[in-house]
Parts: C-alpha cells; sequence; structure tokens
C-alpha cells in the first residue's frame, strides 16, 4: 500500500482494513469528471470537512500497474509546494489496487478559465508581452 509520503505502507497487508481506514477519513461525493484513466470525485475529508479531490487513478489498463505519467503525477506533487500548484494531500490504494490522489479541490480547471471570455489576464507591472519572464 502506498502511503501520502510515496512509501510502501507495511503497517497493513489487508486491503480491506487499508479501505476501511481511508472510508473514516474520506468521502466520495460526487463523480466530476472522468478520463481515459483516471475518474475525479468531489469528496470530503471528514476530520475537517474540508473539500476535496480525488483522483482514481484505474491499473486495470496497464499490464505493469500504473502508467509512469501517473508515478510522475504523484512524485512531482509530492515534492512541489506552491501556492499555484495544487496540493496533494494524500494517496492511497483502494480494493481493486487502483492509485487514488486526494488533492485541494479547486472549483474551476485551467480550460475553464482559459475558454471564459468574462476573464481579463492582465501582465504584472515591469513586464511587456513577448519579453522572457523569470520567476524566483
Amino acid at each position: 500500500m502506498l502511503c501520502s509520503h510515496g512509501s510502501v505502507n507495511t503497517n497493513s497487508n489487508n486491503p480491506l482494513k487499508q479501505s476501511q481506514r481511508m472510508a473514516d477519513r474520506y468521502s466520495k461525493n460526487k463523480k466530476v469528471g472522468e478520463g481515459t484513466y483516471a475518474v475525479v470525485y468531489l469528496g470530503t475529508q471528514l476530520s475537517t470537512n474540508r473539500s476535496i479531490a480525488i483522483k482514481e487513478i484505474k491499473t486495470e489498463n496497464f499490464k505493469d500497474g500504473l502508467d509512469m505519467s501517473a508515478i510522475r503525477e504523484m512524485k512531482y506533487l509530492q515534492e512541489l509546494k506552491h501556492e499555484n500548484i495544487i496540493e496533494l494531500v494524500d494517496v492511497f490504494s483502494d480494493d481493486n489496487n487502483n492509485l487514488n490522489l486526494v488533492l485541494e479541490f479547486l472549483p474551476s480547471d485551467l480550460q475553464h478559465i482559459i475558454k471564459d471570455n468574462t476573464l481579463t489576464f492582465k501582465l504584472p507591472d515591469g513586464f511587456k508581452a513577448g519579453q522572457p519572464a523569470y520567476f524566483s
């Protein structure tokens, strides 16, 4: 079993116990999106009543268990902590050995924001269009 820090959880070899513990910590309330390899649910972190997203990455489609892009996504989100990068709250496997990423819930996605004609994007002071931007 994977723990939130990405290592193998050796405390329990029983998937049912692992699943019950996750059910005590998170609830999946509503499906909000689906792609080829994953389903995203709106959920709740029960201890804090915080809205979260649970990205359930299906493992059945891969002969070696997981798609490398899913492993990279998990690893990068574990390492990158910044206000403009979605927070990875936890990681767990379920009864079907699917990888579940518990993420902060964002009410919209980048594609929706880009397509929203009512939003106006403005460069910060000192930046000009076409000028390379450097961030610290």
